[in-house]
């Protein structure tokens, strides 16, 4: 499933520039307080979570964001790790930390900025303050979901035009 016609690595990678874009935007108006840097990491999360299933088998797309001002800094390693808590528990890692910590193992990371939302996408950013993770998270996580409903919807559309049903197609 990870690389169907929906949710594919460039639909994620879409997303993903479109939350970028509104972060730099954001620092123009100097929120955050520092230069946007940090880490993406997008996973399909449809299928349920197997702690023996390598990580990358969940991966749609990563990206670093200026990568040049965190040169000594784990910024990809914190937003693997939100992703991995938000795609077992299906949940934002905020979420998780301040409602449900009896869900947490002692080697979940305790940062907000991942999030889950459905039907099983999970998206984190590590790199600035957990709630301006969480922003630029959700916004690339609703990014993704909108581009691949209308992937769909636009195939739906094109079988129509062409005479065609979901039952003859």
């Amino acid at each position: 499933m990870k690389n169907d016609r929906f949710f594919t690595s460039e639909n994620a990678r879409q997303a993903v520039m479109i939350a970028a874009s509104a972060l730099q935007e954001m620092a123009t108006l100097k929120i955050p307080n520092k230069e946007p840097q940090g880490y993406f990491v997008v996973f399909d999360a449809r299928l349920p979570y197997n702690p023996m299933r390598p990580t990358a088998d969940y991966v749609l797309f990563q990206e670093p964001l200026n990568q040049h001002l965190w040169p000594d800094k784990h910024y990809d390693r914190v937003a693997y790790a939100k992703a991995i808590l938000s795609y077992r528990t299906r949940m934002n890692t905020w979420r998780v930390i301040t409602q449900f910590p009896e869900l947490l193992l002692p080697s979940d990371v305790r940062y907000g900025g991942g999030v889950f939302i459905e039907p099983g996408i999970v998206v984190a950013f590590s790199g600035l303050q957990w709630w301006v993770d969480e922003w630029v998270s959700t916004l690339a996580a609703n990014s993704l979901h909108y581009i691949a409903a209308e992937a769909a919807r636009q195939e739906l559309a094109d079988l129509e035009s062409r005479g065609g049903a979901f039952l003859n197609a």
